[in-house]
C-alpha cells in the first residue's frame, strides 16, 4: 500500500554512504539487465548462494496481523484512540475506533496494513512534536 502512494517504509540500505556511492554509479551500469539489481547482486554474490541470487522474487510480510490482535494490540488501539491520532483533527475519532474494532473482530474488508500505517503516522507526529495536522 505504502509503495502505491510513493513511499517506501521499508528502508534497511538507507545510508547516506551507499546513497551517494550509487548515485555516483554511471547510468550504463545501471541500465536494465538480466539480472534485477545486478549491482545489489554482485556485492551479495560472495555470501549468498548462486540459487539465491539467480531466483525469482517473491515477497516478505511479517506477521502484523497476529501481533496487531496480540501483544501489540494496546499498542496500536492508544495510538489510533481518540486521545492520540484520533484527537488530531484529521480523522475522525469514532471512525478510527470503528475501524480498529473491525479489523479486531475479523471482519474480512479491514486490512492490518491500513491500519498499521496509521499507527506509523501517528508514531511520527508524536516523535516529532507535531502537536495536530490541521491545514
Amino acid at each position: 500500500m505504502s509503495m502505491s502512494r510513493g513511499l517506501e517504509v521499508r528502508v534497511p540500505l538507507l545510508d547516506h554512504r551507499l546513497i551517494e556511492y550509487v548515485i555516483a554509479v554511471p547510468d550504463d551500469i545501471k541500465r536494465p539487465t538480466p539480472t534485477p539489481k545486478p549491482l545489489l547482486a554482485g556485492v551479495l554474490e560472495q555470501p549468498l548462494p548462486a540459487s539465491t541470487i539467480g531466483r525469482r522474487k517473491q515477497g516478505f510480510t511479517l506477521p502484523f496481523d497476529p501481533w496487531m490482535r496480540g501483544e501489540l494490540r494496546e499498542y496500536c488501539g492508544v495510538r489510533l484512540g481518540a486521545r492520540r491520532l484520533g484527537g488530531r483533527g484529521v480523522f475522525r475519532a469514532e471512525a478510527l475506533g470503528r475501524y480498529w474494532r473491525a479489523f479486531l473482530e475479523g471482519r474480512p474488508h479491514v486490512s492490518w496494513s491500513r491500519l498499521w500505517v496509521l499507527v506509523a503516522l501517528e508514531e511520527w507526529l508524536e516523535r516529532n512534536a507535531i502537536d495536530t495536522c490541521r491545514p
